[in-house]
């Protein structure tokens, strides 16, 4: 049996990885550990309320207040509820990896 990779999975995941190193570090430098951790909570509640919309917004604007350029990969997942909720999942994930692997 072939393993079939999902291109929009692999993309979302690419995008989230090249995102989250760079969120943590200006979220970091302006706010601290635990800061970071509730930010990473909450975003994670938010995604497993299916509230994706709102944790999508919510990494907008932490991405606009650490100065960092939202990413156009990012605007058009807005548009597609499941890719919006998989984006947040693997950001999450990604993010837990960067602030607990210390």
């Amino acid at each position: 049996m072939l393993n079939q990779t999902n291109p929009v999975a692999d993309a979302i995941n690419i995008v989230s990885g090249a995102y989250a190193t760079p969120f943590v570090d200006a979220l970091h430098e302006i706010c601290g550990d635990e800061s970071m951790q509730g930010i990473c909570h909450a975003i994670a509640a938010l995604g497993e309320e299916e509230r994706t919309i709102e944790a999508v917004q919510l990494i907008r604007a932490l991405m606009d207040i650490a100065n960092i350029e939202y990413p156009e990969e990012l605007i058009l997942l807005e548009e597609n509820e499941s890719g919006g909720a998989l984006f947040v999942k693997e950001f999450v994930a990604d993010l837990n990896d960067i602030l607990y692997s210390n």
